[in-house]
């Protein structure tokens, strides 16, 4: 397998990455973790899967690598969450998602009487 694990990333003893049949490339940066019951799976393509820096892959996630993934630094993925890029190719596209700025509310004037 072309496991690539930076030093300081965690990956539970309870996470499953398969071996890829095609060559695929995983790797994970620093400070990176991959938490219990993940499963990565190289599947439906042949491309890399490249884990920046500081990135939380949570409990149940499941990845496909397909046609190949780039997850970039400081991201944070829910639990059970599914990424199968197998039936696209992304290669000439690059998107960023984004949280909205945090805002304080007060909601004490719609409480119930």
């Amino acid at each position: 397998m072309l496991l690539d694990v930076h030093p300081t990333a965690r990956i539970s003893d309870k996470a499953d990455i398969e071996q890829s049949t095609r060559g695929t490339r995983i790797v994970i940066g620093a400070y990176s973790v991959i938490d219990s019951f993940v499963k990565i799976k190289p599947a439906g393509g042949s491309g890399d899967l490249l884990i920046g820096e500081r990135v939380t892959v949570n409990s149940g996630c499941v990845i496909y690598t397909g046609n190949g993934l780039v997850i970039g630094n400081d991201v944070a993925i829910a639990a059970n969450c599914v990424l199968q890029i197998v039936c696209w190719l992304l290669s000439t596209m690059s998107f960023r998602i984004k949280t909205a700025p945090s805002e304080t509310k007060d909601f004490s004037r719609h409480a119930a009487a």
